[in-house]
């Protein structure tokens, strides 16, 4: 946990996270982003990932439409830019177009 966020005893807010490995392909993927999203507990409120933008596209396709956000820090497809097609679906560095 953050040592800052650790220190504020008066947030509410707690995070956990879970780890899958995307095996870097397409079916992986989308299969345990289905069975986290289909669970009775502990449903994710965000997906984080994935490295490549072939596996980021249609993952954006599915966690959009369910209403989850994605964050990934490496999918550089200029494809990913449109907010029609993935609302959702932000990243932290540029596309491979700027």
């Amino acid at each position: 946990i953050v040592s800052e966020v650790a220190e504020t005893r008066d947030c509410p807010v707690k995070f956990s996270v879970e780890f899958f490995d995307t095996q870097l392909l397409e079916g992986p993927s989308l299969k345990q982003a289905i069975e986290l999203i289909s669970r009775r507990q502990r449903q994710p409120c965000a997906f984080l990932g994935a490295v490549r933008s072939a596996v980021s596209i249609p993952m954006s396709i599915l966690t959009g439409v369910q209403g989850y956000p994605q964050l990934s820090g490496f999918s550089t497809s200029a494809d990913l830019d449109d907010k029609n097609q993935y609302p959702l679906f932000g990243r932290t560095i540029p596309s491979d177009f700027g």
